[in-house]
């Protein structure tokens, strides 16, 4: 299509047009918007199915989103366990309060990891992921890694822990 500008369009790289474009909208002058889309140049490019993109994409964020709070609840589990090592080097200032909430974050902490890593493995099978394939891409550790303090002994070692701590801050011999 021909127009008054034609020739002056037609020089003007697609960003300079989208601009244009954009200013005649501003000032509500539709009919230049269409002279200057007639102007912009087609092609035609190859993609894949958008269907495809759009579910690969989605599993994708989601499993991402989900990995990104597995990694931040493990760091602060990690950190509330830390907490409670770094009481017993410094009982002396150490109070029972202090190792009891550090314990109850640190369960909160590992429940909340329990919760995602079930969610990610829900996930995993209804887009039909296998484990170890989903575990490696997001560098989660096996499940038979399982880091010591959320085993079943690491548990009871935590648990003697904090009752030696009882009775040390009570006053009675460990």
């Amino acid at each position: 299509m021909t127009t008054k500008h034609g020739p002056v369009y037609a020089k003007m790289s697609p960003a300079a047009l989208a601009s244009l474009a954009i200013n005649a909208l501003a000032a509500n002058d539709g009919a230049e918007v269409e002279r200057i889309v007639a102007a912009v140049p087609r092609k035609r490019y190859l993609c894949l199915d958008v269907a495809y993109q759009w579910r690969s994409d989605a599993m994708e964020n989601g499993l991402l989103a989900l990995a990104t709070e597995y990694w931040h609840a493990m760091s602060m589990m990690m950190v509330c366990h830390a907490w409670i090592l770094g009481f017993a080097e410094d009982a002396a200032k150490t109070t029972l309060a202090e190792v009891k909430q550090a314990d109850q974050r640190y369960r909160q902490w590992k429940a909340l990891v329990e919760g995602l890593d079930a969610a990610l493995t829900a996930m995993r099978e209804h887009v039909g992921l296998a484990e170890t394939t989903l575990r490696t891409w997001l560098r989660m550790p096996p499940r038979t890694e399982t880091p010591t303090e959320l085993t079943a002994e690491g548990q009871i070692a935590k648990d003697e822990r904090v009752a030696a701590w009882e009775r040390a801050l009570a006053g009675l011999p460990l």
